[in-house]
């Protein structure tokens, strides 16, 4: 039974299904459950409530066994990173509920009727009082978490020399304070902005964004991340619109700067009437290497789609400095390895 319920979690959670009137009742049936429960039960169940974003005093408050059973269990490593993304979100219902009790305790004591409880009552209601886990296990969960391996693929490879065809300086598989780590990163605007390359598993059929990956993104944006998120399929679409090499680099450039654009709320030169210098000359030299990687794999030129992993890199610790668009007069006259365009 304890199973069912924290697969049924797990399973709508994947399936970004966020409905609390479907959380908040399993949260009260498993937290009369948790001494049954095993390790990866509690894991599931605690990464669904992270996804759904549900907030469960019954199953993770103050009169909960949670953080008790979760100190008694043995971890693998998979666990630990969803309990490391649970202790994450308990950071963030920990900091909007300080945030709303205390708005909250404001207005009663403007309206006249100020209760000394209050605060406290509406800390209970929101989530103050839960519990964290024990710092030895919230840093084995952390390590587990940010020790995770690294394999940008081919779309993210594409991506990152698009934008370094803007003149951008791009950090790849950035490692943030928490764990997390970005596909790419770059300053537009002087706005920090983590590219998130999303390839086939990052989707449901639907074409809406899994549980997990919304949940990175959400995490992300906590903390201080504005997140650019390049779907597979718009990519493709992109790519696909023309066999010349200067147009697809073109139109590469062009996607991506709206993008950016609209993350940031930007209008840059890169969204004008003007010009923008897009470097090609990285175009032949990116196809060769790209060709040499896959083949000495042993695959076919054809037999691997963009957005399949086909490496690994190492973490980038530091986020990236800042880059800079090229602009390119009308009137000047066009260097030989430079491509000239309007962006439209």
């Amino acid at each position: 039974m304890w199973q069912g319920l924290a697969n049924l979690a797990w399973s709508y959670a994947s399936l970004a299904r966020c409905d609390e009137s479907l959380f908040l009742p399993l949260g009260d049936e498993v937290a009369s459950r948790l001494r049954s429960c095993n390790a990866q039960e509690l894991a599931n169940t605690a990464w669904a409530f992270a996804v759904s974003d549900v907030r469960s005093h019954t199953l993770f408050g103050s009169n909960s066994d949670f953080i008790a059973v979760c100190s008694e269990v043995d971890w693998n490593n998979k666990q630990l990173c969803q309990l490391h993304q649970w202790s994450l979100w308990r950071e963030e219902v920990m900091a909007t509920s300080r945030l709303a009790a205390k708005d909250g305790a404001s207005k009663e004591g403007r309206s006249g009727s100020a209760n000394s409880s209050f605060a406290d009552c509406e800390d209970e209601r929101i989530g103050c009082d839960w519990p964290g886990l024990p710092e030895s296990l919230q840093h084995r969960a952390k390590l587990a978490f940010s020790s995770s391996k690294l394999c940008p693929s081919r779309m993210q490879t594409t991506v990152r020399y698009a934008l370094e065809s803007l003149g951008l300086s791009v950090a790849e598989e950035v490692r943030n304070a928490e764990g997390y780590s970005l596909d790419l990163a770059v300053e537009w605007g002087g706005v920090r902005v983590g590219v998130e390359v999303d390839g086939p598993s990052h989707f449901l059929g639907d074409g809406r964004p899994t549980g997990s990956t919304m949940l990175k993104r959400r995490q992300l944006r906590r903390f201080g991340w504005c997140i650019v998120a390049v779907p597979y399929f718009d990519w493709e679409a992109v790519r696909n619109g023309t066999d010349d090499r200067f147009e697809q680099r073109a139109a590469e450039c062009s996607y991506l700067a709206s993008l950016l654009d609209e993350a940031t709320g930007l209008r840059t030169h890169a969204s004008g009437d003007g010009w923008v210098a897009i470097d090609c000359t990285s175009l032949r030299r990116d196809d060769d290497a790209a060709w040499e990687w896959d083949r000495a794999r042993g695959w076919d030129e054809d037999d691997l789609p963009s957005y399949v992993d086909d490496g690994e890199a190492d973490p980038c610790l530091a986020p990236p400095d800042a880059g800079a668009l090229a602009e390119q007069p009308a009137e000047s006259t066009d260097p030989p390895s430079m491509g000239v365009r309007p962006v439209l």
